[in-house]
């Protein structure tokens, strides 16, 4: 059942596409994909990801900005 698996990873690894292979950078996530974008620079396995990072992102600023302003 792994056997058809491991044979097309081994076939990728070994062949020029192995330089699309990325990792996700979602921290939480960490998948392996393949980056066939016209100009190569994907981040996210899928769109998800990138949501989930912007929304971390976006929420880390309001708390920083909110304890700045609590400073003030």
């Amino acid at each position: 059942m792994l056997a058809p698996l491991a044979r097309a990873t081994a076939k990728l690894l070994i062949s020029a596409e192995r330089n699309l292979v990325r990792q996700c950078a979602n921290e939480r996530c960490g998948h392996l994909f393949m980056d066939t974008t016209k100009n190569h620079q994907r981040h996210w396995c899928k769109a998800d990801c990138g949501s989930h990072v912007r929304v971390r992102r976006y929420r880390q600023r309001q708390r920083d900005e909110r304890a700045s302003d609590r400073e003030e």
